[in-house]
């Protein structure tokens, strides 16, 4: 499968989205969210833009977690964290046995009734989308061969829970990838900001305004050793992707609101490439690269 059809097959479709109120509302409120208020002064279509492309960029990067894996029509893939379900519309439009977990509490940005309103518009059946959270997972009754999630096991405070239970919905020869945070590396992509090594919880001693964010208190800062050891205790063979960090300033290159967005690493990117320094990073070790993108297995 070409991941990057998924932009072709949105872009096709955004004026449909944008002419459909419920949609198109849902998309500017997230305007509340501290990264999307500079576009608080923008003509309402820009801003519907402008979000819904970062959406986009997501959902292409969650869509390339596959590109290594072999399915087909008559695999069972399982996306844990499917945000407002344009991975989930863009695999069930192409005819892929695709399930979607996406929670509806408080707290998780209504992106499961934003991804309902998606698939009215877009005419996509949501029979297989469901509001439980990862641990939940067995609730859907089925067994997958692929589970994947991008930029979510960060956000999960029981993570042996929901490594048990990914466990059990996953086939006897299935595969998991996951691609989230390394904080070994000290740095917070969703604030912007860098974090006290090792003891990343101490950066409110700077930052005390992060004591009232209910997104700052949802992460557990997670890193390989601990993702390890939950791995062990589950018993999952783990195998991280070297190039996860070589990845990261590729896209810091090629993807411009990417860059925007962490405009902070573009020194360290143009130092990288003109020192030749960049050729060097495959050869890091997983442990140090952030973020951390690997594959699960049953032992």
């Amino acid at each position: 499968m070409n991941n990057f059809s998924i932009k072709d097959f949105y872009q096709s479709r955004i004026d449909k989205l944008f002419t459909d109120q419920q949609f198109r509302d849902q998309i500017i409120a997230q305007t509340v969210f501290p990264e999307n208020e500079i576009y608080l002064s923008f003509p309402e279509r820009e801003i519907f833009n402008k979000i819904f492309s970062h959406f986009l960029e997501e959902a292409e990067l969650s869509l390339s977690l596959l590109d290594d894996i072999k399915f087909d029509r008559e695999s069972k893939i399982l996306e844990i964290g499917g945000g407002i379900g344009l991975v989930y519309a863009f695999l069930k439009s192409n005819g892929y046995k695709i399930y979607g977990l996406e929670p509806s509490e408080a707290g998780f940005s209504n992106y499961y009734d934003t991804a309902i309103h998606l698939f009215r518009v877009l005419e996509i059946d949501s029979a297989t989308w469901y509001s439980y959270l990862a641990e939940e997972s067995e609730k859907i009754g089925e067994e997958f061969d692929i589970v994947f999630s991008n930029n979510v096991f960060e956000h999960i405070l029981n993570l042996k829970l929901t490594l048990d239970a990914l466990k059990r919905v996953l086939k006897q020869d299935g595969v998991m990838v996951h691609n989230t945070v390394n904080y070994l590396f000290p740095y917070e992509p969703h604030f912007k900001i860098f974090l006290v090594p090792f003891w990343p919880r101490l950066t409110t001693l700077f930052r005390p305004d992060l004591k009232k964010s209910t997104l700052w208190k949802g992460l557990n800062f997670i890193n390989t050793f601990k993702m390890s050891k939950m791995c062990r205790l589950s018993g999952l063979d783990i195998e991280y992707d070297r190039n996860a960090l070589l990845n990261t300033f590729k896209r810091l290159e090629n993807d411009g609101e990417f860059a925007k967005r962490q405009r902070r690493f573009i020194p360290v990117l143009k130092f990288l490439k003109y020192s030749g320094l960049i050729k060097t990073l495959k050869y890091f070790p997983a442990c140090l690269t952030t973020p951390m993108r690997f594959q699960l297995k049953r032992k």
